[in-house]
């Protein structure tokens, strides 16, 4: 309908004002059959059994309280009057809440939504309920229709007579003495007059006028004016009008008049039952009780009109009051009753009828009787049908007549007149189209509370329109209206604006997401299909409420599946989201669906790019493309889908992007590879702003793929692209950056931050190499501020490669990995490197799988595994590695596998990546030893792998003579000595020998030549010779020779007498060359004649060349003055200067430095250990709590202590392996400390093989407890071992071991008696405190008897003597327990406890490093002095005690005793967790999962919750894990079976409770794959909700309001609901979840109220609840 229509019907109608009053055209009359009532009864309840007898004096069954009657009139130009009961029009509304010239409940926030607020959004199913929500007043009524014309003029006559006149309780008495048959009409005429002059007054008069009537006596017993004139007396105190209220008084005459059978007070008796009736002080006098309400409405609406005289306007009103109370239960029968009201004359009904009529609800869809109705009730000045009628007159097209109604509900101010005349004036629709009239009609009707017109006035005033011009706080302050009135259109755009900041809400709308999706909860539930979109989008990426995507979905099918404007993309984005979470076949389903509801905009507007229905038929295509899930590839038709979406909009950039995708790869049989057309069409998409196109187009032009090479213009398009925060784009351009000419390392840097920032982890790791390499520099010292630079750089780019790494880039963590295996940067930390190898490995790096393979090599961070080295080593050749070859080749020929050594040499020797580099020579010198058998195994017939062995000597040959590969001359030498690969060339050996000599200082070609002619290899043994040639070497002052000639004078070797001057002069020609022999050679000599000084002076010059023996010797001189020295200060200096130079002899090769330092490690941590002890002893005697500088030192000492072991450890296990007897029991022992039982029982079998007594006991041992290190149980070869050792090799150290045998029962009988005897003789013969133990503990134990003393006093007695001989820890910390317990027998008293005694045996526990003392002395003092409990309880933790570390964690945690740290008391649960202590790793779960001190981590809450069920912590673990899994819905089975498990194994009811309600829970819903078994779900939560528990009380009251699991009951369900109410205001914390349920709870009870369901209808507090959640959501 256009605007030229409607200037064709009114050429001249342009309104100055927004109300017109023309006049009234010539009205239809109702046809006859409007006029008869319906014969159709409508379906009600029966009146209750103490109404089914009440009659009245006219014999009508079921009387009914009615309305007071009055068929006064008013002239039309003159405001109605309206008694508030009956009247032709409108009168005094008494008893009304509101004026029928104002509004009525049909325009207020949200009864009638629909109807008046957002009938350009009308939906059939809400009209009804809006419809019925226009209530009448109280007593509201109309006239009779057999009422004549000539009633009528005396009324109006008599009411023109009486305006200039207030109320006269005589006249009034007067006319009723004249006609008390009238007296009905009379007293309503006169209360009419009341409420017209509004003056108390006039309502006194009427009052007294009506009491006085009901006191008259009368003897006519048909006159029942007296009950008529007391129900306007009862009314009257009801409600306090001329009189005191008296509300008690006035509801117990109207039940006196109904029992008396005056129907005239039925209806007012009944209203009182609806609305109930309280006191001025609010106390309740009457509840409400709408089934007796309905039951007394039910009998008046059954009256006979016909019967009683003035009841047809009553009647019609109570049977419109019995349609309403059937509306929702019943909306067939409510409409009969409704019919039989409007053919009675209500208005009303009439009204209501008509908007059935008019949708088609409970009867077919009839225009023409809607008119009717509706013209009806408009007649009759309704307001609100005047308004219904005139818009659809409108909506037919019959503007003249549809504008007059409008106009004259407009002219009663109408809200929804103004609308629509508003909506007409701006659109020119029946019309001339004038912006000015059309914005004084929207004002108009948003003063009036019209949510519609708020919300037009509010887009206006935005953008300006309608002449107005922009106001943002005028547009905030009507869109606020709107929202709040419950416009849903405005409730969500008001959301947009709270969710996005932009130029739209510049003024108070802050972004806030909580609000906004708050704004969108609320137009969803009116709903607003977009608003159901919007709140899923905000589930789906988590603004203003947690991320859940099983929500988001559930809005989004739910707005998909309802036919809207806004459906296709609803469908979409369900579509999106299931293809997001991989149900690709469900979201094909969607895609087809969007593809094809959702209208298409480029049929209405060409410049549009893409929309739903597009986005949706691309992504078929893609599935067709791709052949995606159960779709099966049709790649033909996908890519005619493409070229369609293309052609048909040539600016829809995802159709060429895709197309162009099509091009580039090609697709069989339908279309080619074109690079040209690819570009082109991603050109076109780039144009257009698609970013990803512009990326492609960048990297096109970069490579010259479709197009000729541009770099320059790649560069403008990655350009291009990352100005729009494309990361793939910004990491290109910095890469560009790095290969431009010249090369610009500054802006390549900000390109990969700029791109790191948006989550590229190739550019955090470009970055962060950048960075790294800066600091790394050359760089002054003296440059302090370029120092500080590179420290930064340095943080900066650890940050990066961790940011990187953590999302999931190699290269980062491969190089993350190696700044921690070297420290460089962070501590280093061996076990975060190898855990980054191992990431970086499982991602196929090359390098990092070569790291990680030298890790399992060296046992770093995990126990050496060669295999798995090897394994590694070969995976990483694989992948590119060029040295990953020769570090396999050196692996295997340490193992002496050399076949495969020599493969992989031969890998590394002909890669041409390591040509020329030491890598590649040492694998082709390696190669060459290979072939030409000097390994032994590799013994051959000439030919290795097709290499021959002249091949390979001229391999040797190249690198001595080419490449000078100094480490080639020996060999090569030696191949002209032996002849190998070329024919024996002694010359040639004599030079290649001598250049070793000389160019390395090759000690072995000197030895080579002296031993050829000693031991006469090659030549006649010559001794002269020999001695003549090393003469010769030192008169040429070779120094070799110079030493060898002195060792022979020295010795008397090659036949030459003793001479030691002669050799002391040769040793010092040798040693002023720098040779380290000769230094050695005289430091010897002044040691054997006792000069240490002079030896030491030697040996210090020997190590400056770097002899072994002379730093072994040297080392061994300061260790034999230390143990004599004392000054301890100088013994700890000359201890640690040992320590080097044994190092310094160990690097050197020298074995039995690397054992004799071994076991000065060992001293040096056994010397920490009792330094350590001896501290915390001084500490506690000095009473010195708060010394910082004492803990420092103690851990301190704790840390030495353990690089000690580490490091004895490591020289004991080479030692070994160079086979060293003693080292291989050493490292054995060593292990076996540390609990590396396989790595023990392996050196203890090789020194057991070589007869070590110590070791056969030791591997005895193994035999006997079976299991560690993965030995095989072997008890009674273990027995037998240890015997054979004992009675065969006086082996007295196998005493004890045999003690054990007998107590335990392992490989012999279990004895006790003679594992008391075995230990005795430990004892005796070694000294062994630990049998010692071992006895006390078989008395403690109750296993052996003493026959006259109490076993326990006999134990104390046998662990003191353990304390004597070897101040035994555990026998002190026995005796510490007995002291602090105290010994009992048959209640007397054998030892008293004393605290003080138990404290000094802990304290010298506690000093030899007993853990378990320790954390006895922190529990004991945290009575007693908290800072020593402190100090103890940290020494305990050090040491590895999980009760010391979990309750020091506690004490952190809480704050108590110490300063709060949640940092240090989640480390310290970390690692008491990390010892399998269960409530510790249940504690680092839940710093996991909440996220103290960092960042939440739910995998590693995961993790930790998990180990603290394998450690036993039970239910509890079970229940915390069950909750973590509970927030994802692919965990919910898993989580299911967790909550059932903790309801198991709970001990207690109260420990029950949160298991048993989640698996009612998860029974109730469904979740997790749970049978479904509502009822006894129900039952449960139920249970709970009753007990008080407030947890459950939403999830009941929802069961309740939905019927699930238990009858629907919307009683119960408000009743639960209003059980949270009290806690919104409650200052208590409580969980998010139940505050979730809280806030949840007052928006429903918010609904419960707007609506009446069983409540009464209460919009201020329906409002207050409103702005309550409101508030909370802030």
């Amino acid at each position: 309908m256009g605007s030229n229509q409607s200037k064709q019907l009114h050429p001249k109608r342009i309104a100055s004002t927004p109300v017109v009053t023309p006049t009234k055209p010539k009205q239809p009359q109702p046809s006859h059959e409007a006029q008869q009532p319906q014969q159709q009864d409508a379906a009600t309840e029966p009146p209750s059994s103490s109404l089914s007898g009440c009659t009245t004096r006219h014999g009508t069954a079921d009387p009914t309280m009615s309305s007071n009657y009055n068929d006064t009139t008013t002239r039309r130009s003159r405001r109605p009057i309206d008694s508030g009961y009956s009247g032709s029009r409108w009168s005094s509304t008494l008893f009304s809440h509101a004026p029928h010239t104002t509004s009525s409940s049909i325009t207020t926030v949200s009864t009638l939504s629909w109807v008046c607020v957002q009938e350009e959004e009308n939906t059939t199913a809400d009209a009804i309920a809006n419809a019925v929500a226009d209530q009448p007043p109280p007593y509201y009524c109309y006239p009779h229709p057999e009422v004549d014309e000539e009633q009528q003029q005396q009324q109006q006559q008599q009411q023109q007579q009486q305006e200039d006149f207030g109320v006269s309780t005589d006249r009034v008495l007067q006319m009723l003495h004249r006609k008390p048959q009238h007296t009905y009409r009379i007293l309503d005429a006169a209360f009419a007059k009341a409420r017209l002059l509004d003056d108390q007054a006039d309502y006194a008069a009427a009052f007294q006028a009506a009491l006085r009537w009901s006191q008259r006596q009368t003897d006519d017993d048909d006159d029942n004016s007296n009950d008529v004139a007391e129900v306007w007396v009862a009314r009257c105190y009801l409600e306090g009008l001329g009189t005191t209220r008296n509300p008690v008084a006035g509801l117990t005459q109207l039940k006196q008049l109904v029992d008396r059978g005056c129907w005239q007070a039925f209806y007012p008796l009944a209203m009182c039952y609806l609305d109930g009736v309280r006191t001025a002080t609010n106390q309740v006098v009457q509840p409400v009780d709408k089934e007796i309400a309905y039951q007394w409405f039910s009998t008046a609406a059954q009256l006979d009109p016909t019967q009683l005289k003035d009841a047809l306007p009553i009647i019609a009103l109570a049977q419109f009051r019995v349609g309403t109370l059937l509306t929702e239960e019943d909306p067939k029968a409510a409409l009969q009753w409704f019919l039989k009201s409007a053919n009675h004359g209500n208005l009303h009904a009439q009204y209501i009828v008509g908007v059935h009529y008019e949708f088609g609800i409970q009867v077919d869809k009839d225009v023409g009787k809607a008119k009717e109705y509706m013209l009806k009730s408009a007649m009759q000045d309704f307001a609100h049908a005047q308004a219904a009628l005139g818009i659809l007159l409108v909506n037919a097209g019959e503007y003249e007549e549809g504008i007059h109604w409008l106009e004259q509900a407009a002219a009663i101010d109408n809200p929804r007149a103004l609308f629509r005349l508003g909506l007409m004036y701006e659109e020119g629709i029946g019309v001339d189209q004038n912006n000015e009239t059309a914005a004084i009609y929207f004002k108009a009707a948003a003063n009036r509370g019209n949510a519609a017109a708020q919300f037009q006035l509010a887009i206006k005033y935005h953008f300006g329109g309608l002449g107005l011009q922009p106001n943002l706080q005028e547009a905030d302050r009507y869109l606020r209206m709107s929202a709040k009135a419950g416009y849903s259109r405005a409730q969500r755009h008001l959301g947009l604006m709270y969710l996005e900041r932009g130029p739209h809400n510049q003024h108070r709308h802050n972004k806030n997401n909580k609000l906004a999706v708050e704004w969108f909860f609320r137009a969803a539930a009116q709903g607003d299909i977009m608003a159901y979109v919007l709140v899923g989008e905000c589930y789906e990426h988590g603004r203003g409420v947690e991320t859940n995507h099983a929500t988001a979905l559930e809005y989004y099918t739910k707005a998909a599946e309802i036919p809207s404007p806004h459906q296709g993309k609803a469908q979409l984005a369900a579509a999106e989201l299931m293809l997001k979470h991989r149900r690709t076949a469900d979201a094909f389903d969607w895609f087809v669906r969007a593809s094809e509801s959702a209208e298409c905009l480029h049929e209405q507007q060409e410049l549009m790019r893409s929309c739903s229905k597009c986005r949706a038929k691309l992504m078929v295509a893609r599935y067709y493309l791709h052949g995606w899930e159960h779709v099966e590839c049709d790649q033909k038709r996908a890519y005619q889908m493409l070229k369609d979406l293309a052609d048909a909009n040539e600016r829809d950039y995802y159709a060429h992007y895709w197309l162009a995708t099509c091009y580039l790869e090609g697709i069989a049989n339908v279309c080619d590879i074109d690079h040209e057309v690819a570009f082109r069409h991603y050109r076109m998409a780039a144009e257009m702003g698609y970013v990803e196109a512009e990326f492609q187009v960048g990297l096109m032009l970069s490579n010259g793929t479709g197009v000729a090479c541009d770099r320059q213009e790649a560069f403008e398009w990655y350009t291009k692209a990352a100005n729009k925060d494309y990361h793939p784009a910004l990491y290109n351009l910095g890469l560009w950056h790095l290969t431009a000419v010249p090369k610009d390392v500054i802006k390549a840097a900000e390109c990969f931050e700029k791109s790191a920032c948006l989550g590229n982890a190739a550019a955090m790791e470009g970055l962060a190499s950048i960075y790294l390499k800066e600091s790394s520099a050359p760089v002054s010292s003296l440059d302090r501020h370029r120092i500080r630079l590179q420290q930064q750089r340095r943080k900066q780019a650890i940050q990066w490669f961790k940011k990187a790494a953590d999302l999931g880039n190699r290269a980062a963590r491969r190089e993350l990995g190696k700044l921690y295996g070297t420290g460089q940067g962070v501590a280093r930390n061996y076990e975060r490197a190898f855990g980054l190898f191992g990431q970086a490995a499982v991602q196929n790096d090359p390098e990092a799988t070569l790291l990680l393979g030298s890790y399992y090599e060296q046992g770093h961070a995990v126990e050496k595994d060669p295999e798995h080295a090897l394994r590694l080593y070969l995976k990483a050749g694989r992948l590119g590695s060029a040295v990953a070859p020769f570090a396999a080749g050196q692996l295997y020929h340490l193992l002496n596998r050399h076949q495969e050594a020599y493969a992989q040499y031969r890998i590394a020797a002909e890669d041409p990546r390591l040509n020329g580099e030491m890598v590649g020579k040492s694998a082709t010198l390696m190669l060459a030893r290979y072939i030409l058998s000097y390994i032994p195994a590799m013994d051959n017939d000439g030919t290795l792998g097709n290499v021959t062995r002249e091949q390979a000597f001229s391999m040797l040959e190249r690198l001595a003579v080419m490449d000078e590969f100094v480490p080639a001359f020996y060999w090569l030498g030696d191949c002209f000595r032996h002849g190998r690969g070329t024919q024996m060339d002694l010359t040639q050996a004599l030079i290649w020998f001598q250049r070793a000599v000389d160019e390395a200082e090759d000690s072995d070609a000197i030895v080579q030549l002296a031993t050829m002619y000693d031991k006469g290899v090659g030549v006649t043994e010559d001794k002269r010779r020999a001695f003549d040639l090393y003469q010769q070497a030192a008169e040429h002052n070779h120094a070799e020779g110079q030493y060898q000639l002195g060792l022979a004078h020295w010795r008397g070797l090659h036949d030459i007498a003793v001479n030691k001057i002669e050799a002391t002069r040769w040793f010092t020609l040798s040693a002023a060359q720098g040779l380290g022999s000769s230094h050695w050679a005289m430091g010897q000599m002044a040691f054997e004649i006792g000069d240490h000084n002079l030896a030491r002076e030697h040996w210090e010059n020997g190590r400056r060349l770097e002899h072994a023996l002379s730093i072994r010797s040297l080392a061994q001189l300061l260790l034999t003055t230390t143990t004599q020295s004392g000054d301890s200060e100088c013994a700890a200096e000359q201890s640690t200067k040992a320590t080097e130079l044994l190092t310094e002899a160990v690097l050197l090769g020298d074995l039995d430095a690397l054992v004799a330092l071994g076991r000065v490690h060992h001293t040096n941590a056994t010397i920490c250990a009792h330094q350590f002890a001896t501290l915390m002893a001084e500490a506690n005697n000095e009473n010195n709590n708060d010394d910082d500088e004492g803990n420092d030192a103690s851990a301190m000492l704790l840390q030495r202590q353990q690089e000690s072991l580490e490091s004895a450890t490591q020289c004991f296990e080479q030692a070994a392996m160079a086979g060293h007897v003693e080292a291989m029991f050493l490292a054995g022992q060593i292990w076996h400390e540390q609990k590396q039982y396989a790595a023990a029982h392996e050196y203890y079998d090789q020194a057991a093989n070589q007869g070590h007594l110590l070791s056969r006991v030791m591997r005895a041992r193994y035999r006997l407890a079976g299991g560690l290190g993965g030995v095989k149980a072997d008890p009674e070869a273990g027995y037998r071992e240890l015997m054979e050792c004992a009675q065969t090799e006086n082996g007295v150290e196998a005493y004890h071991s045999i003690g054990q045998c007998y107590e335990l029962g392992l490989g012999v009988q279990q004895n006790y008696q003679s594992a008391f005897e075995w230990y005795v003789r430990s004892a005796e013969a070694t000294g062994d405190a630990e049998a010692l133990v071992c006895i006390g503990r078989l008395f403690s134990n109750r296993l052996i008897q003493h026959p006259q003393r109490h076993s326990d006093m006999e134990a104390m007695q046998w662990f003191k003597i353990a304390c004597a001989y070897d101040n035994h820890a555990k026998a002190h910390y026995q005796l510490g327990m007995y002291y602090l317990h105290g010994i009992q027998e048959n209640d007397k008293t054998l030892l008293a406890p004393s605290r003080y005694t138990a404290l000094q045996h802990f304290e010298q526990a506690a000093r030899q490093q007993d853990r378990d003392a320790m954390f006895q002395l922190a529990n004991l003092f945290l009575d007693l002095d908290a800072s020593d409990a402190i100090q103890w309880m940290d020494r305990a933790a050090q040491l590895g005690s999980p009760d010391a570390l979990r309750e020091l964690g506690k004490l952190y945690y809480m704050g108590r005793i110490v300063e709060q740290d949640f940092e240090r008391a989640f480390d310290l649960f970390l690692r008491a967790a990390q010892l399998n202590d269960g409530d510790a790793a249940m504690l680092a779960g839940k710093f996991y999962e909440h996220g103290i001190t960092a960042a939440s981590d739910l995998d590693q809450a995961r993790y930790w919750y998990e180990l603290a069920i394998q450690a036993g912590h039970g239910w509890a673990a079970e229940l915390a894990l069950a909750l973590l899994l509970h927030r994802n819905d692919q965990d919910q089975r898993e989580a299911y079976l967790l909550f059932r498990a903790a309801l198991a194994h709970a001990r207690t009811p109260e420990q029950r409770i949160t298991p048993d309600i989640m698996v009612a829970l998860y029974h109730l819903h469904g979740w997790g794959g749970a049978v479904v078994e509502e009822e006894p779900a129900m039952a449960t939560l139920l249970a709970y909700a009753r007990a008080g528990h407030t947890r459950v009380y939403y999830q009941v009251a929802q069961c309740y309001e939905s019927g699930l699991g238990v009858q629907r009951d919307l009683t119960e369900a408000l009743h639960w609901y209003s059980q949270l109410e009290p806690l919104a205001t409650s200052i208590e914390d409580v969980e998010e979840e139940l505050d979730q349920d809280i806030t949840k709870a007052l928006l429903r009870l918010a609904e419960f109220y707007r609506h009446g369901w069983k409540t009464m209808k209460d919009r201020e507090r329906a409002d207050q609840l409103l702005q309550l959640a409101s508030e909370r959501t802030l």
